[in-house]
């Protein structure tokens, strides 16, 4: 039985991701958390490569600019890219988004208590 690794609950989203000097524009994202984020590409970059990304959440106003680093490379699939640097301000307003996510999450599961 394989163990879950993860620090911080995934949310489904549906943001775009700009990557500084990546050749394709933009990206879609799979999921979110707090300490990173999958992004869906053909093409991923390689291990350990570092990045600044822009996640734009499309139906508000939103963007978030922060470091990364890209911790799983899946050719064909995507990439897993490990927030490395963020701002107070930029973690605020990820962490006010991601709590957003979890209550339509739960709105949708009919679950609004927790």
């Amino acid at each position: 039985m394989s163990r879950e690794r993860r620090q911080h609950k995934r949310h489904a989203t549906t943001a775009s991701i700009f990557i500084d000097g990546y050749p394709v524009g933009e990206l879609r994202a799979a999921d979110l958390s707090q300490g990173g984020i999958f992004v869906r590409t053909t093409r991923p970059m390689g291990l350990s490569a570092n990045i600044r990304l822009e996640i734009v959440v499309p139906e508000s106003s939103l963007r978030l600019e922060m470091a990364g680093e890209v911790v799983h490379s899946l050719p064909g699939l995507g990439m897993g890219i490990r927030f490395t640097e963020i701002s107070e301000q930029v973690f605020s307003r990820l962490d006010a988004y991601l709590k957003e996510l979890e209550f339509d999450e739960k709105r949708r599961a009919g679950d609004t208590d927790s």
